[in-house]
């Protein structure tokens, strides 16, 4: 009769020892998963993303609020609701906001949204995703209010840099002369010429400046049309030829000096006055020259400061703008009235024509 009872009660024992350890066992596991638990919590409260989590349960939705979201949207408690975080967003934001937080909680579809806070002019960009056993779902919060600035802040010059382009490009559109701007491989980038306008001289002809910018190396080529120009440098030269003509065959003696005081023509007329010889005239001799050969032909008056006197006449280069008139009585009695002429190219046109011969008394 004592044997079945020892052995219920070894076995009683056995089986209290077995559930001892276990419980040991099953309490250390416990202690190490809510260690993990309260590690991971801490984790998740540095992270500067905060969460909501929402989770089905007893045929409800209930709801989780992590620390960093409850800091980052001075929330009181850490069960709030859907409808009171969406409070915190402007009527738009928070309109968007329950509208895909729906969409993932009945059709499991994820979302990502950026949404405005009403206090403050924060942002915030909200990832919406279902977790694996589809009963429960988080939403992220990460505040972009600085990137978001910065972004503003880059699309305003983008925006200021695209209306400084378009202006100088209006301007460069208006340039009375072809332009063309190519990049390093020859590429056209901007012309200012209409699509159907060709150019009218080969790009070899035109003038090539080459410019730098920090990622490339740019050519500016441009023309500017010669025709009038040409025209006007044209006629000038008739009017030349004409005026040297006339010079030739006039009576009057005529000398034109440049604006460099050089003999550039003269008349026969002219020559003979003051006895100059062709081989003395071809050499473009200056006017302090001529001044020095006449008065060693003992032409010009007698004055006692010959210098002074030269330095008189060549300031009149400079300093002459009307026609200039006045007498010069020569040494062998004649009475010479000298014309001096200014023209718009800076040479003075003399003209000398003798008037009367003064006769000594006896």
């Amino acid at each position: 009769m004592l044997y079945p009872l020892i052995m219920t009660t070894i076995i009683l024992g056995v089986i209290t020892i077995w559930l001892m350890i276990h419980s040991f066992h099953q309490g250390k596991l416990l202690r190490y998963e809510q260690a993990s638990l309260h590690r991971l919590d801490d984790t998740l409260a540095t992270s500067p993303i905060g969460f909501f989590q929402l989770f089905h349960e007893k045929g409800d939705w209930k709801s989780a609020t992590s620390r960093r979201l409850c800091i980052q949207l001075n929330l009181v408690q850490e069960h709030e609701t859907l409808e009171h975080i969406a409070e915190i967003f402007t009527p738009d934001s928070a309109s968007r906001f329950l509208a895909a937080t729906e969409t993932l909680l009945q059709e499991q579809t994820p979302f990502d949204l950026r949404v405005e806070t009403i206090l403050g002019h924060r942002s915030y960009h909200i990832s919406g995703r279902n977790l694996p056993e589809k009963t429960s779902a988080v939403l992220w919060f990460q505040d972009i209010t600085a990137s978001q600035q910065a972004l503003l802040k880059a699309q305003t010059i983008r925006e200021q840099l695209l209306s400084e382009r378009d202006m100088f490009l209006e301007a460069l559109n208006h340039i009375p002369l072809p332009l063309v701007i190519a990049d390093q491989t020859t590429n056209i980038l901007f012309q200012n010429l209409p699509p159907d306008n060709k150019m009218s001289q080969a790009l070899d002809n035109w003038t090539s400046l080459s410019f730098n910018t920090p990622d490339n190396t740019y050519t500016l080529m441009y023309s500017q049309d010669q025709t009038r120009e040409n025209r006007l440098i044209a006629e000038v030269a008739e009017r030349d030829r004409f005026f040297l003509t006339l010079i030739q065959i006039l009576p009057i003696p005529m000398g034109l000096f440049d604006a460099q005081a050089r003999l550039t023509s003269w008349n026969q007329s002219f020559a003979k006055l003051w006895h100059l010889e062709a081989s003395w005239l071809k050499k473009a001799q200056t006017y302090e020259s001529f001044l020095d050969i006449i008065q060693e032909k003992n032409l010009l008056p007698r004055v006692t400061d010959f210098g002074a006197y030269k330095r008189q006449q060549q300031d009149l280069f400079s300093n002459l703008i009307d026609k200039n008139e006045y007498f010069i009585y020569l040494s062998d009695g004649r009475v010479l009235m000298r014309q001096m002429i200014p023209t718009f190219q800076g040479s003075i046109l003399f003209v000398d024509s003798i008037q009367t011969k003064i006769t000594k008394e006896g």
